[in-house]
């Protein structure tokens, strides 16, 4: 095999253990700051969706939040509270057990594209480490 062909298997097996965050800092893309998250989430709702489910969240002002999780065959709504820390986390409690049943935090990155990166930071997340979440302005699932 050539010195070439291994360097392109190589920066492959490379990229493949590259995480979003870390393809982000590359790229130059720094998270949003507290005031920025606060004023991202605040009043509206945040949307993901996956092979077979979606999950919407609406961002009550007050600092509560309500979410609807469905998938085939079934759904799910849970209440719960949320905060931005000082260094500009976005930080969530479910009353359930979703995202581990307890308080989590994650760094907001913009995605270039409208939407965002929410990466695990600390505390609770459950299986899942980062999602790609749209915002649309107010409470567009009546939640």
């Amino acid at each position: 095999m050539s010195m070439r062909a291994l360097s392109t298997i190589s920066l492959i097996v490379l990229m493949s253990c590259t995480s979003t965050e870390e393809r982000l800092v590359a790229d130059g893309v720094v998270p949003l700051t507290g005031p920025e998250v606060s004023a991202l989430v605040s009043g509206n709702t945040l949307s993901t969706k996956g092979d077979g489910w979606t999950h919407d969240t609406f961002i009550d002002a007050s600092g509560r939040l309500t979410g609807r999780a469905v998938w085939n065959g079934g759904s799910e709504t849970a209440d719960g509270v949320w905060e931005v820390t000082e260094d500009g986390l976005y930080c969530r409690d479910w009353e359930n057990d979703w995202a581990g049943g307890g308080y989590g935090c994650s760094r907001v990155y913009p995605a270039g594209d409208g939407g965002h990166w929410f990466i695990y930071a600390n505390g609770s997340r459950g299986e899942v480490t980062e999602i790609y979440v749209t915002v649309s302005e107010g409470n567009t699932q009546s939640l």
